[in-house]
């Protein structure tokens, strides 16, 4: 087991294609989830740092007890090609009032109406927007997200 925590395991993993390059990178895992699994006489134990890495990296995480691996093998598959993926790196630390996010061309509001359900999130410790699963643009979408560069990142 590892020493380093979750999110140090992250900033070096992130490091492999360096750091203005993080959309480059994903992590996926095949575990026993948060819970641990059983699947007759296959037993996993919990991953809850596997999981949480997987989640922190906008990857996708699959049951290694599943009775049905086609799916699964499916998303895997296009989640490491960056296809399904609902997060996009920023190359700068945004000012996060700033930030504006467009798909085609179209303003997405972050919530449509002050206290709906947010369409999209800013996720300060990877530096990165997030989709909300019923509103991740598809595949071959434009998104530009726009904002002003906080020019004094805290260390």
């Amino acid at each position: 087991q590892s020493l380093l925590t979750v999110d140090e395991a992250l900033h070096r993993l992130l490091g492999i294609k360096g750091i203005r390059n993080s959309q480059l990178f994903s992590f996926n895992a095949v575990s026993g989830g948060l819970g641990g699994c059983v699947n007759g006489p296959l037993r996993a134990l919990p991953s809850p740092r596997v999981s949480e890495l997987a989640r922190l990296a906008g990857g996708q995480e699959a049951d290694i007890c599943a009775h049905e691996w086609s799916r699964t093998l499916e998303e895997l598959f296009l989640t490491s090609l960056g296809f399904c993926r609902s997060r996009r790196f920023l190359t700068n630390q945004p000012v996060e009032e700033s930030i504006e996010v467009f798909v085609d061309e179209t303003f997405v509001p972050r919530a449509p109406v002050p206290g709906q359900v947010l369409q999209w999130s800013y996720d300060f410790s990877t530096n990165s927007i997030s989709f909300a699963n019923l509103v991740e643009p598809p595949p071959g979408s434009e998104i530009l997200v726009r904002y002003d560069a906080d020019d004094c990142p805290p260390r």
